[in-house]
């Protein structure tokens, strides 16, 4: 008697591995592409966040400059009051960099941080009840307005400052008097 040939017995195999692992496969894919876009996310978040901190420290930087030239008697006063309006229109935060906020605004030099910064001083009128100035005594109320732009980034800041009339103090310069002190300071943008 002979025996029956060995045949091996063949599983039916239908490709199940093959189906599970590109399922798989297709979900590490969307893991790492949610992890990248993520990622790309954050990097920009932190670039805007850098661009707005470098933006703001400029503009409180020239604002401290100007409140020294100030001081000094080195900046010209405009003798008229601002008329009628004296706000910053919104349109100066959306200029193109290395263009004028406006006709009345000047820059000044910055150097090796790729910031601009443009200012604008307007008087903004007389009077004897400005805080800071001694009670009876006249003063003049003037507003510095500074303007950064960094990138895409601008940052606008104001500062008031009261300048007393009469005083018998002479600067170094001999100028004149100048006792200005700042009175308010807003951030716009």
């Amino acid at each position: 008697m002979s025996l029956p040939r060995y045949r091996p017995i063949r599983p039916c195999q239908r490709g199940a591995a093959l189906l599970v692992s590109l399922v798989m496969l297709l979900l590490l894919t969307v893991i790492a592409l949610a992890g990248v876009s993520d990622s790309t996310l954050q990097q920009r978040m932190a670039h805007n966040s850098r661009q707005l901190n470098k933006s703001f420290q400029a503009a409180e930087s020239a604002l401290r400059h100007l409140e020294q030239q100030l001081e000094a008697g080195l900046l010209t006063l405009p003798t008229d009051p601002c008329q009628p309006l004296c706000e910053v229109p919104v349109t100066v935060l959306n200029g193109a960099a290395g263009s004028a906020p406006g006709a009345d605004w000047s820059q000044l030099p910055v150097s090796g941080n790729e910031v601009e910064v443009w200012f604008r001083l307007v008087r903004q009128g007389d009077s004897s009840l400005l805080p800071g100035i001694a009670p009876g005594s006249d003063g003049t109320l003037y507003r510095v307005t500074v303007l950064a732009r960094q990138g895409q980034v601008s940052t606008l800041l104001e500062a008031g400052y009261a300048q007393q009339q009469g005083a018998a103090a002479m600067t170094a310069s001999g100028v004149g008097p100048q006792a200005f002190r700042r009175v308010a300071w807003r951030q716009l943008q």
